[in-house]
This record gives structure tokens, sequence and C-alpha cells, in this order.
């Protein structure tokens, strides 16, 4: 008898009807024998409701009291998930993250998984219940609740098919498995049968929203693989799976991300080191970080750029430029080490489009370029046609 994990996302539980939907495919697996965990997140958009209310109170919430308000939010789909389940006629039981035995740091609002404690949910399912399991959260050693951060339900499913020793896990979204470009903005972009977890890991950290890099580095450590697939029709998905060598392509994919922030500042290595320190404490992003002599420049999201500059004046650090409304764009391949062909190539089509390069940041794996956001799309196109296309 196999153990599926099958996470559900938001988009998939927006509204009752389609809770209901989700409850008759369960059933359909159920019905092969199979032992069934869902893992499920908060309907729709209500982590980001949930988020705004707090907002409306404080400006500056408690971390701790955040935690608290926003693991509401997967309770009551998981809740009503099992409603629907047993009112199919088919016995299914809701587990909270402490409940399910998820432990965690103690880092409020981005805790990261220590163990797993899961003997409720193999109970639950040797008496042939379907067990539904509150994604994006847990408890810590000091029990207190916590949540994982964004894209918290992902890492949640990974590390229970890791103890469950599962046959499958699925991610289920509102779209068919990962492409190689966004297809919002690149329509002819292709869905990919197969990826591996290195590739998958930099789309993910690049941008790629399909699924959180956390559950990518968690799969990758312990060989589980993922299947990406869509809740709004049977298409077979996306593998995502261990082999770590890249394939013989130069160029694998392109992703983008906005909403980004640069700031650059002066400062002597010492102070930068206790700064850096902080930073961290304060579970702060760092999308990019580059150090020349004194000179620093960071790119990090538009929310942690605010409280990286406050930060910055405590240290009376006066002298600070910032700019908000930034996007980045990154190219994954084989190699882009000191590939100068690539990146004047890059920089040619991007100034013949009159497209101002803010930054560009060169790696093994990928080379990512930050732009105004207005310019975001139209870079992702130039470059998709003169790099992805060309190499199919």
């Amino acid at each position: 008898m196999s153990i599926i994990v099958k996470k559900f996302g938001g988009s998939s539980v927006k509204d009752i009807h389609r809770i209901k939907a989700i409850a008759r495919r369960i059933v359909k697996e159920y019905k092969k024998g199979d032992h069934i965990v869902i893992v499920i997140s908060a309907i729709g958009d209500t982590t980001d409701e949930l988020y705004s209310l707090a907002h409306q109170i404080t400006p500056f919430p408690s971390e701790r009291e955040m935690d608290m308000l926003l693991s509401a939010g997967e309770r009551i789909s998981m809740s009503l998930l099992s409603m629907a389940l047993n009112n199919f006629g088919f016995r299914a039981i809701s587990f909270t993250g402490s409940q399910s035995g998820i432990i965690t740091t103690n880092d409020h609002c981005n805790a990261k998984i220590k163990d797993i404690r899961a003997f409720r949910i193999k109970q639950e399912l040797d008496r042939g219940k379907i067990v539904i399991v509150a994604g994006f959260q847990g408890v810590s050693e000091n029990k207190e609740v916590t949540t994982l951060g964004r894209g918290g339900s992902d890492t949640t499913a990974v590390a229970l098919a890791c103890y469950l020793n599962a046959d499958k896990c699925q991610i289920f979204t509102d779209v068919d498995g990962v492409f190689n470009a966004n297809p919002d903005v690149i329509k002819k972009a292709k869905k990919f049968d197969k990826i591996n977890f290195q590739e998958m890991l930099i789309m993910a950290y690049s941008g790629a929203k399909i699924i959180h890099p956390r559950a990518v580095e968690f799969a990758q450590k312990y060989q589980i693989p993922i299947t990406i697939c869509s809740s709004f029709n049977n298409n077979p998905g996306t593998l995502i799976y261990g082999n770590d060598k890249m394939e013989e392509v130069k160029f694998k994919a392109i992703t983008d991300k906005q909403n980004l922030a640069i700031i650059k500042f002066s400062v002597k290595q010492a102070k930068l080191k206790h700064i850096l320190e902080l930073t961290n404490q304060k579970n702060l992003i760092f999308e990019s970080f580059q150090q020349l002599n004194n000179n620093v420049i960071i790119i990090t999201n538009e929310t942690d750029s605010e409280r990286i500059r406050h930060l910055l004046h405590d240290f009376n650090i006066s002298e600070i430029f910032t700019e908000s409304g930034l996007a980045e764009i990154t190219l994954i391949g084989k190699s882009f080490t000191q590939n100068f062909a690539i990146i004047n190539k890059l920089n040619s089509i991007l100034t013949k489009n009159n497209i101002n390069i803010k930054m560009l940041e060169s790696r093994k794996l990928a080379i990512s370029v930050f732009v105004n956001e207005k310019d975001k799309n139209k870079t992702v196109k130039l470059l998709y046609d003169n790099f992805i296309e060309l190499c199919e």
C-alpha cells in the first residue's frame, strides 16, 4: 500500500467550490487503496488579508502574535476539507502543525523544521483515515506556534514525505508544471517533463514561484522526487528528480522577480561585520551582495530594504543611496563563470533596446540582470528570444 503526500496551495482551495472539487479528487486516489496525507495552504488570499489586518492595528506587529494570527488560515482550510471528505462518506481527520509533530526552530515568522514526530499521522493512516495537515506551521521546542515563511507549505509536504517514506510527493498548483519562462510573459514558454534538483533550486531562488526553494533543498538533501502538477486538470506535470548533472544545453530557462530595491553605502569592515550579523538575526534577505573595499551594494526586496536602511542609520551611516522599483531577470544554463561573450551579448541586446542595466551578476549556473520594473517584461522577452529559444 503506497503512501502519497499531496500539497494543495491557496489557489487550489480558493473557495468552497474548489475545496469540494479537491475532496472529490482525493477520494478517487483513496479508492485505489493508497494512504493519503494532504498538506493544505490557507484559502485563496487569506494569509495576505490577515497580514493586512495586523498592519491596520500596528505597523510593527509582534512576530509571535503574527504567527498566532497567520497560522489560523491553514486551520480553517484543513477543517473545511476534512468536513467535505467526511460528508462524502470517507473518514478524514485534520491536524495543525503542532499536532502533526512538526518541530521547528524558535524563529517566529521564518522558522525552520528541526524534527518530525508525526506519530499521530501514522496512527490515523493505520486506521484507514485520510490525514489533512495544516501547512506553513509548526511548534518550537519552547512550545510556541511558529510559521515557516512564505511558501512554507511546500516544505511541510516534502518534510512529511521524507519522514513517512512516501512513494509520491505531489505539489498541486494552478499551472500544469514547471515552464522554461513565466507563461504570463512568454506565451510560447515550454513545460519541462522533468528537471533536476539543481536546476529547479536556481529557478526557485531566482523568481520561479512554482515551489519554495527551501522545499527543493530538503528534497535534494533526502533525494525525494517531487511532481508539480495542476489541481485543475489531470495532466502529468513536471517531475523534479535527483540527477545533479546539468543537461547539455547552454540555456535552460529564464526567471523573473520584481519589487526589489538597491542599497549602496560605504562602511569599514569591522562595522560591516556587525551589520551583517544583525541582518541575519532579523532574517533580512539579500538577493545580491557585492563589496569592493569599503563600498557595499545590496539588492533586497522592497519590504526589507526599508528595515535595512533604518538599521544602517542606527550604525550612524548617513550617506545611503536607495532605489526601489527594480526587477531581476535570471538566465539559467550550463556555465556562465567568466563567460564574457555571453555577458557582452546580453549587455549589447539590452543597450540596443534602451534598457538601463542597474547591475549584472554572473554565477556558475546563472546570470542575473537588474533593471527597472517597467522594463521587466521587455527584458524577459528579449533574453528568451535571443538565448533560450535559439538553444532549443
